[in-house]
């Protein structure tokens, strides 16, 4: 049997609904304790820093941590979304990306079986993010023999495969031949939010609704062997608090290397409070390089160029804290170059004066601990500020 969702011992299988959210993130309302590590201490990191500085030298490590921390801005990510027609993959596309009609790159929706040849759309502010719209396959007009032709599959990180009711024969076929090439894949199935609509109609609610879905995917696949393990995610693209969205991202970062993963966790919109948990928790891990590339510049600090003021506009650019919508919400920070300015002239003025020339690694080791804290207390508001945009967006679809 195919793995509806989440996947949990023994074989046993979920449905996410809107209560299972709605639960969870209630739960998650307050700050998160930053993510450190409580045995960092002077002591340790005397060490590691002797280490690295006799090892590699100053301004070796200085360089291995800035190429470490902006290895997502270079990576290069190819996400294959293949399947059925009118199944929602071009506005999935134009969702995971954040285009809206109007915007260049927007993937053309509801046209039905048009694509013929591999159509990509790159993520418009990271261009190394592509994600590739397939043409049919097993059709008069595209054969499997034509599809392969066409679409080499080895290129790809995974295949998204979406259909609109069950999964076919064709999606079968395609499953096999990733499995030969041990592609990662999973199933999608969308418009969620329509089938509960539809669902009102006949006085069914929606627990009922998804109880039935599952049933007629489960028998569909049932009868092909080679979907046995497949994980089939149930979303909507219109409301993405509808559904299995943050578990398809989830199932997305078991899949793909981590600094890939990374780009496409940062390059998504802030969609649901699980994936603005899993941004915050991404970018917690950041702190401890940046803040050791920063400590390790102890000759002068320049803060208008500094690697500080890109890593605090990465936060208000991932958590979508630098849009138009933002500006207009009660939020503790408002994102513009000025503010972001003062920010840095706050941090600045938080850095020990010490004289470096007598005690340098106690320099170093004091800079660190207040360049940790100052940007872990910084990530905490912003995701107080994400969670309000958050809220305010979801209340604009709703309504």
């Amino acid at each position: 049997m195919p793995r509806l969702g989440f996947a949990y011992p023994y074989g046993k299988a979920a449905i996410f609904t809107d209560e299972d959210s709605e639960e969870a993130q209630n739960s998650n309302v307050h700050v998160s304790t930053p993510v450190t590590n409580s045995s960092e201490n002077s002591s340790s990191i005397i060490q590691d820093l002797a280490l690295r500085l006799k090892t590699d030298g100053l301004i070796a490590t200085r360089k291995y941590l800035l190429e470490h921390v902006d290895k997502w801005k270079r990576a290069k990510v190819k996400i294959a979304v293949a399947g059925q027609s009118t199944a929602g993959k071009s506005s999935f596309i134009n969702f995971i990306r954040g285009v809206r009609f109007s915007d260049k790159g927007y993937a053309k929706e509801g046209y039905g079986d048009t694509t013929q040849f591999v159509e990509q759309y790159e993520h418009p502010k990271h261009k190394q993010l592509v994600y590739c719209d397939l043409p049919g396959y097993g059709t008069t007009t595209v054969t499997r023999k034509t599809f392969l032709e066409r679409v080499n599959i080895s290129e790809y990180d995974m295949f998204i495969i979406f259909f609109t009711s069950v999964p076919t024969t064709e999606d079968e076929w395609l499953v096999t031949k990733l499995q030969e090439g041990n592609i990662p894949f999973c199933f999608v199935k969308t418009k969620l939010d329509q089938d509960i609509e539809n669902g009102k109609e006949r006085n069914e609610n929606k627990e009922f609704v998804l109880a039935r879905i599952k049933s007629a995917i489960s028998g569909a696949a049932d009868n092909m062997p080679a979907l046995k393990d497949a994980q089939i995610f149930i979303i909507s693209n219109r409301k993405p608090s509808v559904g299995q969205m943050p578990q398809l991202i989830t199932f997305m970062q078991e899949k793909v290397i981590k600094v890939k993963f990374e780009a496409i966790l940062f390059s998504i919109p802030a969609f649901t409070k699980e994936i603005i948990d899993k941004k915050y928790i991404q970018m917690s891990k950041r702190i401890q390089s940046v803040s050791l590339y920063h400590a390790f510049g102890y000759l002068s600090f320049d803060y208008k160029c500094s690697k500080i003021r890109d890593e605090i506009t990465t936060y208000f650019k991932v958590f979508e804290l630098d849009g138009a919508s933002a500006t207009e919400l009660a939020v503790k920070h408002h994102y513009s170059e000025p503010y972001i300015l003062e920010l840095i002239k706050n941090f600045k003025s938080k850095m020990p004066r010490i004289v470096q020339e007598i005690v340098p690694i106690y320099s170093v080791i004091q800079k660190y601990k207040v360049c940790s804290q100052y940007l872990h207390n910084l990530l905490d508001e912003l995701k107080v500020d994400a969670y309000a945009l958050y809220m305010h967006e979801t209340q604009n679809i709703q309504n």
